[in-house]
């Protein structure tokens, strides 16, 4: 008995190409970062968590320019956002750091800590979708999975 096939050499190519594609994962965590990037954005504009959990009112200060705007002075928090994307990474922070104080951490998490006697209570603003054990929230991780199925399924199609 003999079996004769046809049309495998356009399977093997079509296999390498998908292979190929999906090695080159840099457009993919540049999808992801930049995901990531709009759930911060989206937390500063509505003032609330990225789960959606409103943050708690500050107290208006006369010098403080925006008071209608929780966490925002001068716009250095907000303009410490960056993002950057590797075929093995997406990386999303921020990094407003003044004098040793870690704002984006004081906020994101809260602290009984602050202030220069180290007594001042600051409540948890999160911002980054995680929490404090470095997961990321489930909604969110739902999200980037479907980014990643809908990557893949573009190859397969």
């Amino acid at each position: 008995m003999q079996i004769n096939t046809t049309g495998l050499d356009d399977l093997q190519a079509k296999l390498i190409n998908i292979q190929e594609k999906i090695e080159n994962t840099q457009p993919l965590m540049g999808e992801l970062s930049n995901h990531l990037e709009n759930i911060v954005l989206n937390s500063f504009e509505k003032q609330m968590s990225p789960d959606g959990k409103p943050w708690s009112p500050i107290k208006a200060r006369k010098t403080d320019p925006h008071p209608e705007k929780i966490l925002y002075s001068s716009g250095n928090l907000q303009g410490s956002l960056y993002s950057k994307a590797t075929k093995d990474s997406a990386i999303v922070g921020l990094n407003a750091v003044s004098n040793s104080f870690q704002y984006p951490l004081t906020h994101q998490f809260g602290t009984d800590k602050a202030g220069r006697n180290k007594k001042v209570t600051i409540v948890a603003r999160p911002f980054m979708p995680v929490d404090a054990e470095g997961k990321v929230y489930a909604g969110v991780e739902d999200e980037l999975l479907e980014l990643v199925e809908d990557y893949i399924e573009e190859f397969l199609i």
